[in-house]
């Protein structure tokens, strides 16, 4: 899992949603993390909690949707 997210409305004016996570579990790979350039550290301190987070993002896009039916596009999507 990324623990990083970042979405934008696609809109002119590029609103756009960017969270950290705070990780969800103590296993990871330290590759990936490497890959990633994320401090791990960081995030424990810093990131935001999933639950939290996901309840903005659902704000977020009842905000930038404005009653229109939103759809979620990712890549990639895993």
């Amino acid at each position: 899992m990324q623990d990083g997210a970042g979405f934008t409305a696609a809109d002119p004016e590029e609103r756009t949603f960017y969270r950290e996570l705070r990780p969800n579990s103590a296993e990871f790979v330290p590759e990936a993390l490497a890959v990633s350039g994320l401090d791990r550290d960081r995030l424990i301190a810093e990131g935001a909690e999933p639950d939290l987070a996901l309840s903005e993002f659902a704000g977020w896009v009842r905000e930038v949707s404005a009653g229109a039916q939103p759809v979620m596009c990712s890549y990639p999507a895993s």
